[in-house]
This record gives structure tokens, C-alpha cells and sequence, in this order.
């Protein structure tokens, strides 16, 4: 009995004084009721993209912008070029902003025409977002061979600024 008496009291003071950590279980309808759940913000695809023709440095694309679910507004879309080592050396968008409705398909046939400062190989990609830069998507169209007719290309990787006095 004393020993009983004993084990309360330690219990008791333990508790009180820090001796084990609280624990609080996480009931199974909290856990249900914060689960989350998928939103759907966008359905615009770019569907059936082609090279239809390159004259030089001017690019001819086909393409259709669709959407699936709900109405999407103010959509643009835009010709994205790439260097071979995945960095973007040009990109237009086009400033024409369509709405696209539940279910619909839009055809564009656009005319690209890159810096002519381009030479060697690169790839091409259309993509399309809202105008407040939302990302609906992007298809790789194709890779192209540009030769240049001169000018002058800044490459990314190997040009900098120096303030003077600063070491590089």
C-alpha cells in the first residue's frame, strides 16, 4: 500500500513538474477534415503544333490553343527559343488575347521571325499563359538550324558587367 501511495505521489510531482511532455492525439476527423483536395485552375492545352515552313530565320507555326473545363480569359501565347543547353535566347508573344471557352479549340498560324543574329542549332517552343504570366503550358515544337547574317549575339553565359575599380 505504501508502495502505491509512493508511485502517486512521484507521478504527481513528475507530471506537474515537467517530467513527461504533453501529447495531444490528432483525431481522425480533423485529419479528414483538413485533408486536401485538388483544384483544377486551368485545362488550355497546345495541341497539333508543326513547323509548317522556315525561310531563314522566319519560322511558320501551326498550332490550336484548347480548353477542356470552364472558360479561361485573357489567354496569350507565345514562340520560346532555346540554345542547346536549355537557355532561352528569344522569345515573342503575340499581343493578341483570346478567351477560351468550355470545350473550345482556336487555330493560329503565326509567323516567327528570330534575331538574325542566330546561328547553329536550336530548339523551339510554343507556350501559352495568362497576361499576368500564369503558366497554362508549353509543347516543344522542333529543333532548327539557323545560319546568321550577321549582327551581334549576346551570349548569356559569357557576358557581364564590371564596375570600375571592382575585381571580377
Amino acid at each position: 500500500m505504501l508502495q502505491r501511495v509512493f508511485l502517486i505521489v512521484v507521478m504527481t510531482l513528475v507530471s506537474f513538474f515537467g517530467g513527461f511532455s504533453p501529447v495531444f492525439a490528432d483525431p481522425l476527423e480533423t485529419r479528414e477534415s483538413t485533408s486536401s483536395s485538388i483544384v483544377v485552375l486551368a485545362t488550355v492545352n497546345i495541341e497539333n503544333a508543326s513547323l509548317v515552313a522556315q525561310d531563314g530565320h522566319a519560322l511558320h507555326i501551326a498550332f490550336d490553343l484548347t480548353n477542356r473545363v470552364g472558360a479561361q480569359y485573357d489567354v496569350d501565347y507565345a514562340v520560346m527559343v532555346e540554345d542547346m543547353t536549355g537557355a532561352i535566347v528569344d522569345q515573342k508573344t503575340y499581343p493578341e488575347h483570346m478567351t477560351l471557352g468550355e470545350h473550345s479549340r482556336i487555330h493560329e498560324d503565326v509567323t516567327y521571325q528570330a534575331p538574325s543574329s542566330l546561328s547553329g542549332a536550336y530548339k523551339i517552343f510554343i507556350t501559352s499563359s495568362n497576361s499576368s504570366g500564369f503558366p497554362f503550358g508549353a509543347t516543344y515544337l522542333k529543333d532548327v538550324n539557323f545560319v546568321s547574317d550577321g549582327g551581334l549575339q549576346v551570349l548569356a553565359n559569357t557576358c557581364y558587367v564590371q564596375v570600375v575599380g571592382e575585381t571580377p
